[in-house]
């Protein structure tokens, strides 16, 4: 997988944190010692608010090949990451999972303003995890979940003009409709140790 080697050679560090976002503020972004930009995941029951959406600031992907982070989650206890954020959340069989997006941001209406990774995610838990996506329109999915390879044109536009991306955190329909711990679980912290465009 060549994004693994472009992690070493041009990943853009995070430490810049005033750059990124939690976009629905449920839980406030933070530094550690190291200057690596964190969040503990909120704690409930089903039906609460997740978080969300986590994107820094970019300058559109023009000549970039494709798109990574690594990421530390550190973990107490056994934590039960849950993506039931909302009642009409209904589909079975997936875990909660963090995953690559870009944004034409502020362009929330469009079905081709933002797109998913379908490759580039991870289930979460404890440990330090790296994930990557090539920028094949066949490769990434838009709000609807129609293929960039649909319309090339769209996804090609959403590259050029990309002014948000990061990660979202989901599971069942919903890619990004937020993740938190189950109460009497445990706890989680994600950290981002190292993100960007190779």
């Amino acid at each position: 997988m060549r994004f693994a080697f472009a992690l070493v050679a041009v990943l853009i560090s995070s430490r810049a944190h005033g750059q990124w976002v939690i976009q629905n503020d449920v839980v406030p972004l933070q530094v550690d010692a190291s200057n690596q930009p964190y969040f503990d995941f909120p704690v409930g029951t089903p039906f609460r608010r997740g978080v969300n959406y986590l994107t820094r600031s970019v300058d559109g992907f023009a000549g970039a090949k494709g798109l990574s982070m690594q990421f530390t989650v550190s973990t107490t206890g056994t934590p039960a990451f849950d993506w039931r954020t909302k009642a009409n959340n209904t589909c079975a069989g997936s875990k909660a999972n963090v995953r690559l997006f870009i944004w034409r941001s502020p362009d929330m209406t469009s079905q081709t303003g933002r797109y998913w990774a379908q490759a580039g995610y991870a289930d979460i838990a404890a440990g330090t995890i790296t994930i990557g996506a090539d920028f094949d329109p066949a490769k990434w999915s838009d709000v609807m979940g129609e293929l960039g390879s649909k319309n090339p044109a769209a996804f090609a536009d959403a590259l050029k003009y990309a002014t948000q991306a990061g990660v979202t955190f989901g599971g069942g329909c919903f890619y990004g409709h937020g993740v938190f711990v189950v109460s009497g679980t445990g706890s989680a912290r994600f950290t981002v140790n190292a993100f960007g465009a190779y």
